[in-house]
């Protein structure tokens, strides 16, 4: 299992250590990544807009 935890803070010190102010980093476990029909991952995944 990974540990999401570390994982998320792991991921805000890094950022912070290249200059991102303050950042703040959520990470869900999923059960898979969706791919489209080309079989590639998607590499930006857009923000959720509106409540």
């Amino acid at each position: 299992m990974v540990d999401v935890a570390l994982v998320a803070a792991e991921l805000t010190a890094a950022l912070a250590g290249v200059g991102v102010a303050d950042p703040e980093v959520t990470v869900t476990r999923v059960e898979r990544i969706a791919r489209p029909a080309s079989g590639k991952l998607t590499r930006f995944v857009p923000l959720r807009t509106g409540g």
